[in-house]
Order: structure tokens, then sequence, then C-alpha cells
């Protein structure tokens, strides 16, 4: 018999916010449509983003951050200062692109 389906609409898992559920043909799990903070979208199990084995579209392996925290080892400040930390990065680049296009 098959489990009702956990609505995960609107609901954030590290960087993804759940979008709508999609139809999954081969019928193991339900699947979700997820935007990532960076813009891209997934599909992903809602069992994963519950257990916590998916928090991005792969964006932070493509940066070299990967989060590996369980859920108990996260400290908020830590999470707070990395997002400082990629707001910097990202003003002085487009401070330097700026620099540049300015004659």
């Amino acid at each position: 018999m098959a489990s009702a389906v956990i609505d995960e609409t609107g609901n954030v898992y590290g960087r993804l916010t759940v979008v709508e559920w999609i139809p999954n043909k081969d019928g193991r799990g339900a699947m979700w449509r997820a935007r990532c903070k960076c813009g891209r979208e997934r599909a992903v199990r809602g069992c994963l983003l519950r257990a916590g084995l998916v928090k991005s579209c792969g964006c932070m392996h493509a940066r070299g951050t990967v989060y590996r925290e369980s859920k108990e080892q996260r400290d908020p400040v830590l999470l707070i200062m990395q997002e400082r930390d990629e707001l910097r990065r990202l003003v002085e680049s487009l401070k330097e692109q700026l620099e540049k296009a300015t004659p």
C-alpha cells in the first residue's frame, strides 16, 4: 500500500526551496522540483531532502564548497559568515568588472 505524500511545497532545505510536486513515473517516492539560491532548478526525492542528503543543485560542488555538516553540527554563525564572505567576493568581482568597463 502506498503511503501518503508529504507536502514539501515552500519548505527550504539548505540552499533549495521546494517549488512543486513532480509526477514520478517509477512510483518510488515523491519527486519535487526545487529552486536553488543560485537560480537553477533540479528534481529531487522528498526523502533525500528531509534526510539532509541533498542541499543544493550541485553549485556548491562546482565552487569547491561542500556542506558536510549534519543537522546537529551546523553553526548558524558560521553559515552567516560564509554567506558574508561569498557576498564580499561577489562585490569585489563586480567592482573589478566596473573598473575595467569604465574608460
